[in-house]
């Protein structure tokens, strides 16, 4: 009966189970696949999207596709795709996503790549903080004590990526820029095939969390840091590369700035110890760490100044290059590399090169040959490129080449430059080094760092002096000589002496005392501590803070208005003065559907169950002091609501009661109670259980 239907499974990748399916005797109708489990329909959906694959080879029209949306939370055990009427099972659609063994638990170093695997979803060709990611860890892979983790993009928790996965991984990466290529989108499937089948990573105690790349983009980050320390006692450690947002925010998003305020306000939280890639940032984040949380610490610098490998390996000769390269050669050029956004200020460089052209004659000038990706601000920059004939004869811009391209630039340019306005290092000033290249570089921040004694720098934003600077390097024996210094004076590092450094920091960092983040928190009462995502341009305590309440996976990412509790149980841990006073505890909460209650309990104190009356109502519990420093709030929902249901499957989530704010004040505070009643008028007393039944 089924052997009319032919179809064939792809796979998992990004929430969905993809695939075709055809009715080989009749080729122009449609067929329904499902998903199932147990004999639970999970998924449906109709095989009717056009693939160029299909078509190619002769298979009908080739609109044979389908996407079965699966929640990750469902995917344990078999799952089955069938075509709905006949219950064929299509060729490789009985997936196996048995939890598998996550292996012993971790012990010494674990490298973080969660930001490395995000990047590749999107990108292949490295850059800045994702080339350190993956030269760093490959230099160590070898060692025993060293292990590569990372956390889903819920935020659920961490689990080990297998060594050789990781190297064929970033193999590939290095080899292209292109991201649809079916090489690249394998390995990225068998990635993530692989991390949905096994469960989630244990560490011995003292194990090291390495995170060399960022995490702000990761809902529930701390929340499981904060669950690791306590289960596993762990040490987390983050790399830091710059505070740039708060720096020069002008030069960044609005919203990057937002989350990077709750990021680092969490990292100054959560982390033991502390990387830096500078001592420019050391010192930013030293007084950043001390103005936010008082906390005074002392980052371990480890520079970034490596000689990647595809610098040595590459020789212009042998090199295969594209059209576009090996006709930037043919021309004396000065080579930028550096993201076009507003803060690497390409409009200075622009206008430099416009006004050395008029002084010197167009072909008295080298070209200059910009590679990067195109960022953020980058309009002045690039509508006086578009609206001068000068700059489009004599600037290249390039994005998205490989290394080894990269490499014969660096070595076929005449000079460089870099100019930014706040640097965290300088990756192309030690790249440019490192080639025997001098590097034209702005006098600030780190980068006077990363250039040592061996760049010549110009005053920064004094486009007189770069221009003057400028000219020098066109003196064939002065650029010579410079040269000569760089060759005989700049040493020469490779990732394994970096790694190396970093590695003995850890070390010392295995040994010394955890942070005590409850210590940091100063919980007041009366105060109304807002459960949202930030949308300040500032630090407030009332919003950051309450994010750190949440304990465990029980709770979803921070929206505008507050936060959904995604399972049957949903913790808060809140630190506070001890007293042995009476509180009063008013939460401000969502209903997540009609008819939806929930159960309280507060220090192991259970309380009578609610129901919600009002979409959003505000319940008021009294508890006795018990001299405790931490007020720990257990709510428990009767039901969870199918969100699936409700939005038509664009919505996967099963979410309970919902929390937008939370006052804690001693009960004798009458002032307090009465301005909390008359900002938020009606609130819901709840009583003490006289029966358990939590």
């Amino acid at each position: 009966m089924s052997s009319k239907y032919y179809g064939h499974v792809d796979g998992y990748s990004a929430g969905k189970v993809t695939g075709w399916l055809v009715n080989r005797s009749d080729l122009g109708s449609s067929c329904t696949v499902v998903a199932k489990k147990n004999g639970q329909i999970l998924a449906t959906a109709e095989a009717t999207i056009f693939r160029q694959d299909l078509k190619d080879n002769n298979i009908g029209t080739g609109s044979y596709g389908f996407e079965l949306p699966i929640p990750s939370n469902q995917l344990s055990g078999r799952i089955d795709v069938v075509e709905k009427s006949s219950g064929y099972i299509l060729n490789g659609g009985s997936l196996e996503f048995a939890v598998g063994s996550a292996g012993a638990p971790l012990s010494g170093v674990c490298f973080d790549v969660s930001d490395l695997i995000q990047y590749f979803q999107h990108n292949r060709a490295p850059t800045g903080i994702q080339r350190v990611q993956i030269e760093v860890v490959s230099a160590l892979i070898e060692d025993s004590k060293v292990s590569i983790i990372s956390m889903q993009a819920d935020g659920a928790n961490w689990k080990a990526i297998p060594k050789e996965l990781f190297k064929e991984m970033i193999g590939l990466a290095g080899m292209s820029s292109e991201v649809n290529d079916p090489a690249w989108r394998a390995i990225l499937n068998k990635l993530e095939n692989y991390l949905m089948r096994i469960k989630e990573a244990s560490f011995e105690k003292g194990a090291v969390v390495v995170n060399l790349g960022t995490s702000w983009w990761i809902p529930g980050y701390f929340s499981t840091v904060a669950e690791a320390k306590r289960k596993y006692n762990i040490k987390y450690v983050p790399y830091i590369h710059d505070i740039i947002p708060l720096k020069v925010p002008e030069h960044c998003s609005e919203g990057l700035v937002k989350d990077f305020i709750s990021w680092i306000h969490n990292v100054i939280l959560f982390a033991d110890e502390f990387l830096a890639n500078s001592k420019q940032t050391a010192s930013d984040l030293s007084a950043l760490a001390l103005q936010v949380h008082g906390r005074k610490i002392s980052p371990h610098v480890c520079t970034l100044d490596a000689t990647p490998a595809f610098l040595e390996e590459t020789e212009i000769r042998s090199t295969v290059c594209s059209d576009v390269i090996l006709e930037i050669l043919e021309e004396p050029f000065v080579l930028f590399v550096g993201t076009i956004e507003s803060r690497k200020n390409h409009l200075f460089v622009f206008d430099a090169w416009l006004e050395l052209v008029r002084s010197l004659g167009i072909d008295n000038v080298p070209n200059l040959v910009c590679v990067g990706k195109i960022g953020w601000l980058n309009e002045a920059a690039m509508s006086r490129y578009e609206n001068s004939e000068i700059l489009q004869r004599k600037v290249h811009l390039l994005s998205n080449i490989g290394d080894s391209e990269l490499a014969v630039l660096y070595k076929a340019c005449q000079f460089t430059t870099y100019n930014s306005y706040y640097e965290g290092w300088g990756l192309p000033v030690s790249e440019s080094l490192a080639c025997g290249k001098v590097p034209l570089v702005a006098d600030n921040t780190s980068l006077t760092e990363a250039g040592g004694d061996l760049a010549i720098y110009f005053e920064s934003g004094n486009r007189s002096d770069y221009i003057a600077k400028f000219k020098s390097l066109l003196d064939v024996r002065f650029l010579r000589e410079k040269e000569q210094g760089i060759g005989s004076t700049f040493r020469k590092k490779t990732w394994l002496d970096v790694a190396l450094a970093i590695l003995g920091s850890l070390k010392d960092i295995e040994s010394s005392g955890l942070a005590a983040t409850k210590d940091l928190l100063r919980f007041e009462f009366g105060a109304l501590y807002k459960f949202q995502k930030n949308a300040n341009l500032y630090f407030d305590k009332y919003i950051l803070d309450s994010g750190t309440f949440r304990v465990g996976q029980g709770w979803g990412a921070l929206e505008n208005w507050g936060v959904w509790s995604l399972q049957k149980k949903a913790v808060l841990n809140i630190p506070l003065q001890p007293t042995e006073k009476d509180l009063s505890i008013y939460v401000q909460c969502a209903r997540p559907s009609q008819g939806s209650f929930f159960g309280t309990r507060i220090n192991g104190q259970e309380f009578d169950k609610v129901k919600f009356s009002e979409s959003e109502e505000i319940f008021k519990f009294t508890f006795k002091g018990d001299s405790n420093d931490c007020l720990r709030i257990e709510f428990n929902n009767q039901q969870l609501t199918d969100l699936s249901v409700e939005t038509n499957k664009a919505d996967l989530r099963t979410i309970g009661m919902g929390l937008v704010s939370i006052m804690v004040c001693e009960s004798d505070d009458l002032l307090a109670r009465l301005e909390y009643v008359e900002s938020f008028g009606k609130v819901t007393s709840v009583s003490k259980a006289k029966v358990r039944g939590f």
